[in-house]
């Protein structure tokens, strides 16, 4: 992959492999010169102001994830930092109606731009004020890995007295507070 400077604070990567033109092709990807961090809530900030509600946040050191979706659209975004200030983001939108949606995922990062170029850095714990922490381990003072939207459907994979450990996709896992669960069907 070969990586060319767009504009203060945003690089683009070009695709040469045929391995990295069908990775370009099914995932949206630039790289930004901000931590993972940061960029996790510049990005929740974007996504919130075009009408999507979050539904999982996931922050680690190196990576970063978000799920949000909107009348039938769906949005999947992880983040990898490459060094601790430069970081990768991939997007995927896709709609019930048409599937991949390009022209939002243009405009997601478009928001992303205007809010760094601004100097605007969105707290992420403004973007997750309702949502239910989720931990690293099942004790109150472990690390907070991530939040995730009252309601949302995820598998529950063990029990334990008041925690509830939870598959939170790409080989991760999370704990909850049992009160939070409510069984379906």
């Amino acid at each position: 992959m070969f990586f060319i400077p767009l504009f203060s604070g945003c690089w683009s990567a070009v695709p040469l492999t045929l391995n990295e033109i069908q990775k370009y092709i099914s995932v949206k990807e630039q790289s930004f010169t901000y931590s993972n961090y940061k960029l996790v809530g510049v990005s929740a900030n974007s996504l919130k102001k075009m009408g999507f509600e979050l539904e999982k946040i996931l922050v680690f050191s190196e990576k970063g994830f978000i799920n949000a979706s909107w009348k039938g659209t769906h949005v999947s975004i992880e983040l990898i930092s490459n060094t601790p200030s430069l970081t990768t983001i991939k997007s995927k939108i896709t709609t019930d109606q048409f599937g991949r949606e390009h022209a939002i995922e243009e405009e997601l990062f478009n928001n992303i731009r205007s809010t760094l170029d601004q100097g605007i850095y969105p707290n992420l714990r403004k973007q997750i004020i309702g949502m239910i922490k989720v931990y690293s381990a099942p004790k109150r003072d472990s690390i907070v890995i991530g939040y995730l939207r009252p309601g949302i459907v995820i598998t529950a994979k063990s029990k334990q007295k008041e925690w509830t450990k939870l598959d939170l996709g790409e080989s991760v896992y999370g704990y909850i507070l049992s009160y939070n669960i409510k069984q379906s069907n």
